[in-house]
């Protein structure tokens, strides 16, 4: 019986990278919220600039959690989007 030991260090790997995505969002929803009870933020900022990209990051990582339910077998490719978006998203929001 042969045991594909690289397949399976890749499922715990892409278990630690999704919670890592959840620490993330975990980390950036009382940081925006400290920001909010600053004084300095206005509506437009608040909406477009704190909370659709802190929805749209809450979505893509519902997303990576399907897939890892669903497609274990392309899995890899939907991490590297996930990962790929979570910067782009960071960095469109702060585009003034």
């Amino acid at each position: 019986m042969e045991v594909n030991v690289f397949n399976q260090d890749k499922k715990s790997w892409n278990r630690k990278l999704i919670n890592i995505y959840w620490g993330v969002i975990i980390a950036l929803i009382p940081t925006e919220f400290l920001y909010l009870l600053s004084g300095h933020a206005e509506e437009h900022f608040i909406l477009h600039r704190v909370i659709v990209p802190t929805l749209v990051m809450i979505l893509i990582t519902l997303t990576l959690e399907i897939a890892h339910r669903l497609f274990q077998d392309i899995l890899d490719n939907y991490l590297i989007c996930g990962a790929a978006l979570f910067p782009l998203l960071l960095s469109l929001s702060t585009m003034t």
